[in-house]
């Protein structure tokens, strides 16, 4: 008889642990489903607006490395702001892989997040791109695959920039070289440093802002490249060009903060996102 009472209690508990064990099973997978399902929710519905700015975000970053430039650093203390871009000359018609992007970005990317998405690449692909920073333009001549050439200036006006850190580097050998001429009386100092085949080269002057002045460097092969800083027209302009060298550049421009200041880098390429009733129409921006 107890040999029968405690068989019969083995089987109970068996029995409770294996409903127990049941139970926790079916828990766990409607839980599984109903995350599945709150996924799914939030991929298929609108996103907020908020969503869409990591999108322009990445598309911005995707973009600047198909066509440039390589670097771009955004630095700000307390009176100062500084702009560093660094690039190559010359640039290499990227207008295909631009146009492969904008497809993926227009229709496998656009179906994936279940949202209409388009890319405007016309006034990037016209032999020009323009990257504007703060009151700033970046303006990068790629028409002719031997001679290039980048602006950096104001957008209108004067830039007000008060330092210029430039480097130069080309794997050449130097023919010669005709400096910048100091002006004490000028209002941007500005640091040229160019690297090639036949060592380093420094140049540490003071230049006006309104005034036009040139330094370039020649090679053994004829090919030059030319750094002009000031205009009458834009103040402040600095201007890299590209005659066969092919040199890499990095440059930093400094100037002074104002209450305007805004820390946000777009191309001039208009992107339009919409997702049901959410929209954002606006520059391909950082």
């Amino acid at each position: 008889m107890k040999q029968k009472i405690q068989t019969t209690n083995k089987g109970f508990v068996s029995t409770i642990i294996a409903i127990s064990l049941a139970i926790i099973l079916i828990a766990l997978w409607l839980a599984l489903r109903q995350s599945a399902i709150n996924f799914e929710r939030n991929v298929t519905e609108v996103q907020p607006i908020s969503f869409a700015g990591y999108y322009f975000d990445g598309i911005f970053e995707e973009v600047r490395g198909i066509i440039g430039p390589a670097a771009l650093s955004i630095e700000e203390d307390n009176a100062t702001f500084r702009v560093l871009i660094s690039d190559t000359m010359p640039k290499a018609n990227f207008s295909n892989t631009l146009a492969i992007y904008k497809n993926y970005l227009e229709t496998n990317f656009s179906s994936r997040i279940h949202a209409n998405v388009s890319l405007n690449t016309s006034n990037i692909t016209d032999g020009t791109y323009e990257l504007m920073v703060d009151r700033f333009q970046y303006s990068f001549n790629y028409t002719n695959s031997s001679s290039n050439s980048i602006i950096f200036s104001a957008i209108s006006g004067s830039a007000g920039i008060t330092n210029y850190d430039v480097n130069i580097s080309i794997s050449k050998t130097r023919l010669s070289r005709t400096a910048f001429v100091n002006n004490p009386a000028g209002d941007i100092n500005v640091t040229l440093t160019y690297t090639d085949s036949s060592g380093t080269v420094t140049e540490t002057r003071t230049l006006m802002s309104n005034t036009l002045a040139t330094s370039s460097i020649t090679y053994t092969d004829n090919s030059t490249v030319g750094i002009n800083v000031g205009s009458v027209a834009s103040p402040g302009q600095l201007q890299i060009t590209d005659n066969s060298a092919s040199p890499a550049f990095t440059f930093v421009a400094s100037f002074t903060l104002n209450n305007a200041t805004r820390l946000f880098p777009y191309y001039n390429s208009l992107l339009n996102y919409t997702q049901g009733n959410v929209a954002r129409v606006g520059f391909v921006q950082r």
